[in-house]
């Protein structure tokens, strides 16, 4: 069960490839039995498409790089992954830590985990506020998405480090922070977003 629903996650991810195609294409297969790959804690992004064929899971305190079934690389992060992306060049960032005024952001720089840390407190988050989902637009902008909040964040490192953010509340905004979703990608005039609903077990592709 795990390696299809990895398998679909990459497949949705890849949505952006399939629009400018006009046909699906398996970028990477995962044997999730082989690797001992299991579920993530909190966040609902730990995987990331790196490259054609490469791409990244998080597992507990790890980020494992892997291509063509083979785990190249590990980023070994201080506390559990709760999100996550990083792009072809290995920049990216983590978002870890927990709840509250734990949440961490850890910076990866050409596959590197950065050792200085940033502790966030973005709008919005109470006690029991977590980031649940985390992707960047470049090498250090990034788009947050608590679990209790009606907008997306828009952000970068040194921003962040100033504890300046921008919150986006326009109808798209609002529907990502709603439900447990992911952003994919856009096509045209329609934007689209992976679904997961936890209480009848559907995953489905929306278009906005």
């Amino acid at each position: 069960m795990k390696k299809i629903i990895v398998f679909m996650l990459i497949m949705f991810s890849s949505i952006s490839c399939f629009a400018e195609t006009q046909k699906g294409q398996i970028i990477a297969t995962i044997n999730a039995k082989k690797l001992h790959i299991s579920s993530a804690r909190f966040g609902t992004n730990t995987y990331s498409v790196v490259d054609n064929d490469i791409i990244c899971i998080a597992q507990g305190k790890e980020l494992w790089i892997i291509k063509n079934d083979v785990i190249t690389q590990k980023i070994i992060c201080p506390s559990v992954i709760d999100a996550f992306d990083i792009n072809k060049h290995g920049n990216g960032a983590i978002a870890s830590g927990g709840t509250g005024s734990d949440i961490i952001i850890y910076r990866i720089k050409a596959f590197q985990l950065q050792t200085q840390p940033i502790k966030v407190n973005p709008p919005g988050a109470d006690g029991w506020s977590f980031i649940y989902d985390l992707s960047l637009l470049d090498d250090s902008t990034m788009r947050l998405t608590l679990n209790v909040q009606d907008g997306i964040i828009l952000t970068d490192f040194g921003r962040m480090e100033k504890n300046q953010y921008t919150v986006l509340d326009d109808t798209i905004s609002r529907y990502l922070s709603g439900k447990v979703t992911t952003y994919v990608g856009q096509y045209e005039n329609e934007y689209y977003f992976f679904e997961s609903t936890e209480k009848d077990h559907i995953n489905r592709i929306i278009a906005l």
